[in-house]
């Protein structure tokens, strides 16, 4: 039960439905078309999903009846289910789909791939043969999913396109083994993405074999050229020299200890011996440092040629967009100029219009004969009368208080909230008092006492008060 898939695991205990998906299918479709479709939809997915659960493009026809084997029992009607996918077009023999991409690319070998006759294939288009699939075919769904996570993992990786897209084939292998159960489903994804045209391939003259992916935003197909292997034999260079650097670092760290060893044991001729050996390396390794830090200094470069080229291309398409937009909205110096022009005779028109707006204010004044000198003295004259009205006010308020005899006595005391009810309610002055108004100097008011007499009750003097207070 190994690579059985979840689905099918779940009908074991429905007795009538494992019968009916393990019987063979009809001969004649026919007879009833939607048991017969039913069936093929379920075993077609049982197919596909149990290569998938085993990270799988491929599979060999004589194992898959034995991967469905449960119970005893084998599937009677796989091979039917086969030959009706290979009808689809959901599944390929590996030969054919080799074939079918460019002959280049056979140059590599793909000795892992499994050559099947395909004596079958004919004899199923012809109607001569009525024998099941033989050989390895791959699933064309698996393929496409597997060939395009191998394309965004490889795309996470890339920082710059001029350098970074070309990569040697084992590089590539190594990071997609956990995509990858075995280097034929490497292999075959990459031959999908080389349909896809995402993916080109050579060999160098040293034998390696090289990818050239296509940039993440292009939409042509990738070529090799002189620019590439330079750029790539720079990267492998950089990485030699710092596999280099690390093994004499590890050399020179070697021979200080063995130096200090026996500099305890008093060995001092072969610890000196020891120290310029170490030295020497020393040199080696600070050479080729230089060389690596120049070497990453010419690949930056190249690198930062494209970002330059990429803010070029950004000035310009803005340049473009700008000038296209002042173009669309009519924004030039002479539509600019017009518009200020006629601003401003707008405003001059409307000065005009406002200054015989206050022409015709005063024409109205001469025609009903209203002289303007008059209508100010008259609202002077006005306005002092109101002034000494109230100045009269209060000089009348002063008398009433000298007239009231307020002088301590003994007795009870009268509360002040008493007086102030019965006083006159006299108009107040006007917020504005004139300079003269504000001088209170001039006016002589009685000293009121600071507390409230005290005077024997029913007195002729608090008769009189009272009487002052009621008037």
């Amino acid at each position: 039960m190994d690579g059985t898939p979840k689905k099918l695991t779940k009908c074991l205990h429905d007795e009538m439905r494992m019968n009916f998906l393990y019987s063979p299918f009809r001969a004649n479709r026919e007879v009833n078309p939607q048991d017969w479709d039913n069936k093929f939809k379920f075993w077609s997915e049982m197919v596909i999903e149990s290569c998938r659960e085993q990270n799988e493009v491929c599979f060999d026809c004589s194992e898959m009846t034995e991967r469905f084997r449960m119970n005893g029992r084998r599937p009677l009607g796989i091979g039917t289910v086969l030959k009706e996918m290979y009808r689809q077009g959901r599944i390929q023999n590996v030969t054919d789909y080799q074939s079918n991409v460019e002959s280049g690319w056979l140059s590599w070998g793909f000795g892992v791939l499994v050559k099947k006759p395909v004596w079958w294939t004919f004899g199923a288009l012809t109607g001569r043969n009525s024998g099941d699939l033989q050989g390895t075919f791959v699933i064309s769904d698996l393929l496409q999913e597997k060939a395009e996570a191998i394309l965004r993992l490889h795309y996470t990786t890339v920082e710059y396109d001029s350098t970074d897209n070309v990569v040697e084939y084992s590089t590539l292998f190594e990071r997609c083994k956990h995509l990858c159960r075995d280097e034929t489903t490497f292999e075959l994804s990459l031959l999908q993405l080389r349909k896809m045209k995402k993916v080109c391939f050579l060999k160098n003259s040293d034998g390696l074999r090289i990818l050239k992916f296509a940039g993440s935003n292009s939409q042509r197909y990738p070529s090799f050229n002189e620019v590439d292997l330079d750029i790539f034999r720079l990267k492998e260079s950089i990485k030699v020299l710092k596999m280099q650097i690390d093994r004499l670092h590890s050399e020179m760290e070697r021979y200080r200890t063995e130096t200090i060893i026996n500099l305890k044991k008093g060995l001092k001729t072969l610890a000196k011996n020891l120290l310029r050996q170490k030295r020497s390396i020393q040199r080696t390794m600070e050479n080729k440092q230089i060389a690596l830090e120049n070497m990453e200094t010419l690949l930056r470069r190249i690198q930062e040629t494209e970002t330059d080229k990429m803010i070029i291309d950004a000035y310009k398409a803005g340049s473009a967009a700008l000038k296209q937009t002042l173009h669309i909205n009519e924004l030039t110096p002479d539509a600019i100029d017009d518009a200020l022009g006629e601003v401003q005779d707008v405003m001059e028109d409307y000065q005009e219009v406002s200054d015989a707006m206050s022409h015709g204010n005063f024409s109205v004044d001469e025609i009903a004969g209203i002289n303007k000198d008059e209508l100010e003295r008259e609202l002077e004259e006005l306005l002092a009368e109101e002034k000494s009205a109230n100045t009269h006010d209060i000089s009348d308020l002063g008398l009433q208080f000298g007239q009231m005899n307020l002088s301590p006595t003994a007795g009870s005391r009268v509360p002040m909230a008493a007086y102030q009810e019965g006083l006159p309610n006299y108009p107040s002055p006007p917020r504005t008092l004139s300079p003269q108004q504000t001088d209170l100097s001039s006016y002589r008011f009685p000293s009121v006492p600071t507390h409230i007499p005290e005077s024997p009750p029913n007195t002729e003097r608090d008769r009189r008060v009272e009487t002052i207070i009621l008037d």
